[in-house]
């Protein structure tokens, strides 16, 4: 992580300024840190394993001289086994069409086989022979668990195991990518079949499929949906995304609307961002046709209305979530005044309310949207501005109207929260902050990135047309505007997987209505004896919170 501000620079000034001996020093250690993390997981693995099935051969043997001794050898090891990436990479001179020069940080094979010989030795030293002692090790040790009876506490192990599955998760597009280059060192120098298969390579080697935003690739005039190892992974994204969103975002709406009968303020906020996003992840069906065809074939009002949906769930979903916060602001703060002014007719009004809002602020993505054709025979749905006001217009709206002010008022809200919590004496169970503050981080991790971007393209706008600082930026702008778009996108059906790891406790006992569990947890208010009215209560639906005492009184049964 102490690397990634050579990284940060390389990227805004455009070019290589640390050197040469730099550029194989920073690639080096990055490559030791992927041997090292594999490694020390492969460690862990092995370690349950010998914990697990011969526990006394473990506690007779590893002493912590040898553990140390180990740790030591595995990082001889990687240091070692890391040379090739400080041996085959050099600091280049390029020039572009504006006779800038500019220096890169590139791989510098002068034979085939060096190309080879590199990746090959990554993918293999660095995932599958690790990944295989990994699985080996699980194996046995789920063979070990289920053959004796008594019950082991395997916290360790589901720890271990999440973290070998969060490394790989991220470990093997890299490697995909290396053995795709394996496979087209291979091929003669002047093979069509190696021009692509490279050209593949390095496209994703910069961005991940452009799912909802198709990018220009280099030097010719061709749409990324063009290239069929690129749109090939892009659709197989996109088919995850839909059959995990769409059943994921159907199951919480039938949960709210089936199982709970006495609907919270903050159920029928989550009821609304499940259909939000359940409805984005139908639209993926279009996306993943256009990855296919390679050529965007529903015509241009399908291309305005699909991209202005797709940015409607963007303000939809931050807008609710800021809602849920200012909601549970009232409710830990002002518990009184919630209790008279949050009725049922002012909750629908306040979310119809947003819904209209974010139908009206969306509209740049109606306007700066068309279908236009390329290169004669495709078709790419794209940004038709015109003027560099539009582009300034359209990306500070979204990023300060769908990010920064909303961000700014869930922040105060959540520092007002903890404030309060903390002068109050009395333990306040907060599962239902807890759950709201998780869908805070995972929207904020998946959406950031995306409007970093926009302030790029903001900023390259404010440039002379010709000017080549707005080239370069503009340049940045495309070559991460797939990456981030497909976070975003993907934003979409994280929810369900949070609210299915949140209400785990309650699945054995549950069933399918572990979620409307979930949500009666969560719930803050309870339905009073007027059916119009929303009063406050604790995290957990068991306790009414009596602020001027701190009295405690019963509540009422199935609350969602």
């Amino acid at each position: 992580m102490a690397l990634s501000i050579f990284f940060i620079i390389y990227l805004a000034m455009q070019s290589w300024v640390f050197g040469n001996t730099m550029c194989k020093i920073v690639f080096y250690l990055c490559n030791s840190n992927m041997y090292a993390s594999v490694f020390l997981i492969t460690l862990m693995s092995v370690n349950r394993l010998l914990a697990v099935i011969f526990p006394h051969t473990l506690y007779h043997l590893i002493t912590r001289k040898v553990v140390k001794r180990v740790i030591l050898g595995t990082w001889v090891l990687v240091m070692a086994i890391s040379i090739p990436s400080l041996v085959f990479r050099d600091v280049k001179e390029e020039t572009d069409d504006m006779n800038q020069t500019t220096y890169v940080c590139a791989p510098n094979h002068t034979l085939r086989r060096h190309v080879r010989f590199e990746y090959a030795f990554q993918t293999v030293a660095g995932f599958i022979i690790p990944y295989a002692i990994i699985i080996t090790s699980y194996v046995l040790i789920l063979k070990r668990l289920r053959e004796t009876r008594f019950q082991r506490n395997i916290r360790s192990e589901k720890l271990i195991l999440a973290i070998v599955i969060m490394f790989g998760l991220f470990w093997l597009p890299y490697h995909v990518i290396n053995l795709i280059q394996v496979a087209a060192a291979w091929y003669p120098k002047d093979s069509a079949t190696r021009k692509r298969v490279k050209n593949s390579s390095t496209m994703s080697n910069t961005s991940l499929p452009p799912l909802t935003n198709p990018i220009p690739t280099e030097p010719a005039e061709e749409s990324a949906v063009s290239n069929n190892y690129f749109t090939a992974i892009g659709a197989l994204i996109l088919s995850l995304v839909f059959l995990l969103g769409v059943p994921g975002n159907l199951f919480i709406v039938w949960s709210i609307l089936a199982r709970c009968r006495q609907r919270s303020v903050t159920t029928l906020l989550i009821l609304n961002l499940a259909c939000a996003d359940g409805f984005l992840m139908a639209l993926t069906i279009f996306f993943i046709i256009y990855l296919v065809m390679q050529s965007w074939v529903f015509g241009n009002t399908m291309c305005k209305i699909l991209f202005y949906l797709c940015n409607s769930n963007m303000y939809a979903s931050i807008f609710l979530i800021t809602l849920m916060s200012v909601h549970r602001l009232l409710a830990v703060v002002f518990p009184h005044t919630l209790y008279r002014l949050i009725t049922r007719k002012v909750v629908r009004r306040v979310i119809l309310g947003t819904w209209m809002f974010v139908m009206v602020i969306s509209i740049p993505s109606l306007v700066f949207r068309a279908a236009t054709a390329q290169n004669k025979t495709k078709v790419v749905c794209a940004p038709n501005h015109t003027l560099s006001e539009h582009v300034r217009l359209q990306y500070t709206t979204e990023t300060v109207a769908g990010f920064i002010i909303p961000y700014a008022i869930i922040i105060t809200s959540y520092v007002l929260i903890l404030k309060r919590l903390r002068e109050t004496r009395f333990q306040r169970n907060v599962r239902s902050e807890k759950l709201i503050l998780a869908i805070v981080i995972m929207f904020g991790l998946f959406w950031l990135p995306y409007h970093v971007i926009n302030m790029i393209q903001v900023a390259a706008a404010w440039y002379p047309k010709d000017s080549a600082t707005r080239k370069r930026l503009y340049g940045m702008a495309e070559s991460t505007r797939a990456v981030t778009s497909t976070l975003a996108f993907i934003s979409s059906c994280a929810n369900p997987v949070l609210y299915t790891f949140a209400g785990k406790s309650y699945i054995k006992n549950n069933g399918f209505a572990f979620m409307a569990k979930l949500f009666e947890g969560t719930s803050l208010e309870q339905t009073g004896t007027k059916s119009t009215r929303f009063t406050a209560k604790d995290d957990l639906g068991k306790n009414n919170v009596d602020s001027e005492n701190h009295t405690l009184a019963s509540p009422l049964q199935n609350q969602c």
